[in-house]
């Protein structure tokens, strides 16, 4: 997907996670599959079944582990661990690769605590800078 359209789709998940978390609703599970687009090109976030009402930290872990914000293994999520799923899920859409990725559980947990996500794809390397900068 090219930038541009992608722009449109993130700032309509933001938009659509900044209601939940308005609502102290927490998603949990932001990732492409949860995301649908309309025929008219508007952004609808589903599958709400691992969601919480939250207005602290969130002690158990849910969702999909490639697209866990660093809290999450540490057992404190927030509202704001969304966020970084929505990051994960931009970097996933431009790039068609998970920026965290590796053969096992501590592998993946480990880059993801470090932030040390895929600098080396090809696709990556070919985004603007401002993309780039936005994704890191």
């Amino acid at each position: 997907m090219d930038e541009i359209r992608c722009r449109s789709y993130i700032k309509q998940l933001f938009e659509a996670v900044n209601h939940c978390h308005a609502q102290k609703i927490v998603h949990r599970d932001i990732k492409p599959e949860n995301v649908m687009i309309t025929s008219d090109d508007l952004v609808k976030l589903i599958d709400f079944g691992l969601a919480e009402w939250a207005v602290g930290e969130i002690e158990q872990a849910a969702g999909s582990m490639f697209y866990y914000a660093p809290e999450t293994f540490k057992k404190k999520s927030v509202a704001q661990s969304d966020i970084w799923s929505v990051g994960v899920t931009m970097y996933k859409v431009l790039t068609g690769v998970l920026p965290f990725d590796g053969e096992t559980r501590g592998e993946v947990e480990g880059k993801i605590m470090i932030a040390a996500y895929d600098v080396e794809n090809e696709k990556y390397k070919e985004l603007s800078e401002e993309c780039r900068d936005l994704l890191s």
